[in-house]
């Protein structure tokens, strides 16, 4: 049965030097403003950083 959580192990390999310039700027402009969007709610944010404080704590363990 295939689950939608299982991971994809596959890897993609991307070579940017063969993206045009412009189309990858039109990338970073789409990834940039999908981020300002992300972080204009609060929510969003607070779920972030409690994500990242349980990042660094796990780090922390493993050191």
């Amino acid at each position: 049965m295939n689950n939608s959580k299982t991971k994809n192990n596959r890897s993609v390999k991307i070579d940017f030097k063969k993206i045009p310039e412009e189309e990858m700027r039109a990338m970073a402009s789409a990834v940039l403003e999908g981020a300002r969007e992300f972080y204009k709610n609060p929510e969003n944010v607070r779920t972030f950083n409690e994500w990242l404080e349980k990042r660094k704590k796990s780090q922390e363990n493993q050191s």
